[in-house]
């Protein structure tokens, strides 16, 4: 089964950079980053979680 929030969360990466935004101030976390998060706040809902690993660590313009 196709995972729909990573395949729209690379797609907005994508279109970031396509906004003429430089890719290296768009960083997602790692996965043991996100699995820090769950341990300290429980369970992320997994939109959440693949926001995360696209682009919810650094987002600079």
């Amino acid at each position: 089964m196709s995972n729909i929030y990573k395949d729209f969360f690379r797609e907005v990466k994508c279109f970031i950079v396509e906004l003429g935004i430089d890719g290296n101030k768009v960083a997602g976390c790692s996965e043991e980053e996100i699995n820090q998060i769950e341990q300290e706040y429980g369970k992320l809902p997994l939109a959440y979680k693949e926001y995360l690993a696209e682009i919810g660590k650094k987002f600079s313009v």
